[in-house]
């Protein structure tokens, strides 16, 4: 749901961890539990952005998550990346994958997704299922992701009417969006998180943050 928010007034922020004393608390292997309840050592490596705020590596984050997977990770600097990640990975950007047993490298979030359903067919939901419903899914996303252009981060040139304007057709997006969940969530495709809900989260979770504070003046909750 959307509805328009004057900004606050700035806060100061204290006792605010270091990204080093975040990381320290952290296990340095994700693993997933068996039907038994016994630990398994971790199928493949998740290469993401060191600051976490890729919302196409978030994506992969929590499709494995989801589908119990157990994981390494590998944090790159987007600014100065390692000669063998670009030699590992043609495009040199994140996210990407490596398969512990393998070494097959799959990259781009879309591929990596499709490939965990592949090669994890047992293992949680299937984010690829039901091509219809998902499509149209994806329509909504489109068209929220579309709506925003232009106004939750600089506006450019546009005037005060344009901007409104702008702003209407974003709260419409979101409203059909929010409307969707509504009629048969509590994910887009029902029960079961999907791909659709993989691509719509980390958006969603960054505009809930930001949008407040650009021109959009949208809160989202």
């Amino acid at each position: 749901m959307a509805r328009a928010a004057a900004p606050p007034a700035a806060q100061t922020l204290v006792d605010v961890l270091t990204w080093a004393e975040i990381e320290a608390m952290l296990p340095l292997t994700a693993t997933a539990s068996s039907a038994h309840g016994e630990q398994s050592g971790p199928k493949l490596t998740l290469y993401r952005d060191t600051n976490g705020w890729c919302p196409f590596c978030e994506r992969v984050w929590l499709g494995l998550r989801e589908k119990n997977i157990p994981f390494d990770e590998v944090l790159i600097n987007l600014y100065d990346k390692p000669q063998w990640y670009k030699d590992m990975v043609p495009t040199t950007m994140v996210p990407a994958i490596k398969f512990a047993g393998s070494g097959e490298v799959v990259w781009e979030s879309d591929a990596i997704l499709r490939r965990l359903d592949e090669a994890f067919p047992e293992a949680g939901p299937v984010l690829f299922r039901e091509p219809e419903q998902l499509a149209d899914a994806k329509l909504l996303i489109d068209r929220f992701m579309n709506a925003s252009m232009g106004i939750s981060y600089s506006v450019g040139n546009r005037t005060e009417a344009e901007i409104d304007a702008k702003r209407v057709t974003l709260v419409q997006a979101i409203d059909d969006l929010d409307g969707r969940l509504r009629a048969g969530g509590p994910f887009l495709l029902g029960a079961e998180l999907s791909a659709a809900d993989c691509m719509a989260v980390p958006m969603l979770e960054r505009y809930g943050v930001q949008m407040p504070f650009t021109a959009a003046g949208v809160k989202l909750r």
